[in-house]
């Protein structure tokens, strides 16, 4: 590619060629953008599955935890009767669509317990929720047996607490 300029700085005002292939090549520049997106999609996601493992993990640590008398009165739980919590979200979509799934299933041989953690934070942080919806079934000692994070299938929750 060639084009006419003026040298700076001399009295020459006679047209000059100059070339500029090797300072802007627009193949490298594409190929370039290219490899950034890339990078940057790939970290999104690495960030995005790290994260989603870390609450998970975090969650399962909290097998076999006594629950505290504070949270069951809290919750207005029975003492001695398990209960399954549904931690859900007013801005989680995720949950709605988890909803919609449970709608009129009420487990028979469990307290239903559902938590909007906009309204109980206090209880959300004690179970260490990091995300909606998830759940947690505590047995008749008051011990955290099971932990469940994400949109959970009606199958799954059916055998969790019949």
């Amino acid at each position: 590619m060639e084009t006419l300029a003026i040298a700076k700085g001399s009295n020459d005002w006679t047209p000059k060629r100059l070339k500029f292939q090797n300072i802007i090549n627009s193949d490298e520049v594409i190929s370039t953008m290219l490899e950034v997106i890339a990078i940057i999609v790939f970290a999104v996601i690495f960030a995005f599955i790290g994260l989603q493992y870390f609450a998970v993990s975090r969650a399962k640590r909290l097998r076999g935890q006594t629950v505290e008398p504070a949270i069951f009165k809290k919750l207005r739980l029975k003492k001695q009767s398990p209960a399954l919590l549904y931690f859900t979200s007013p801005t989680c979509s995720m949950c709605r669509i988890q909803e919609q799934e449970i709608q009129g299933w009420k487990p028979r041989n469990v307290q239903w317990v559902v938590v909007n953690v906009a309204q109980h934070l206090d209880v959300a942080r004690y179970f260490k929720i990091m995300g909606t919806p998830s759940f947690i079934l505590i047995d008749e000692q008051a011990r955290v047996q099971e932990v469940l994070v994400g949109k959970q299938p009606l199958s799954r929750l059916k055998h969790l607490a019949p």
